[in-house]
């Protein structure tokens, strides 16, 4: 059995506790990503296609929305699109 990392052990218990998650949830599908996200983007730089694809179990790669939070399990914002 692999050992737990401090996140999963104390901090996410925690930050779970203290997160309406769904109150989040309705408010990431309320924005348009796509359209919010230009005032970040650069015509000069490329980004890789392999960090947009399914990677080690992150659906949709590196650069989705849930990617940083989710870590590996399909997020609850994909399951309610």
């Amino acid at each position: 059995m692999a050992q737990k990392t401090i996140w999963e052990s104390f901090l996410s218990p925690v930050v779970r506790f203290l997160i309406d998650e769904e109150k989040l949830k309705r408010y990431a599908l309320s924005i348009d990503w796509e359209e919010e996200s230009h005032r970040f983007r650069s015509a000069d730089v490329t980004i890789p296609a392999y960090y947009k694809h399914n990677f080690h179990g992150i659906t949709g790669g590196y650069l989705n929305s849930s990617a940083a939070v989710f870590k590996g399990r399909q997020s609850p914002l994909k399951q309610a699109r």
